[in-house]
């Protein structure tokens, strides 16, 4: 899984590209699975959440730069 910087939230109804989610939330979005996972949730639309503090070997993160 990666962790993903959107807060995890029910997506708005219209087309939308690129949607975030919520703009505050007590959770963070994590997309892909993993190794120990089946081949449906290797997704990148694939989307669950996790506390903040959550770890796991399975949890990992992309940086990214936006200028």
């Amino acid at each position: 899984f990666e962790w993903c910087h959107d807060h995890y939230g029910p997506y708005s109804s219209l087309p939308q590209t690129n949607p975030t989610g919520p703009s505050v939330g007590s959770s963070r979005v994590i997309r892909g699975g993993s190794y120990s996972f089946n081949g449906t949730s290797s997704r990148s639309a694939d989307r669950t959440d996790t506390g903040p503090v959550t770890g796991a070997n399975y949890f990992g993160f992309r940086l990214a730069f936006a200028p």
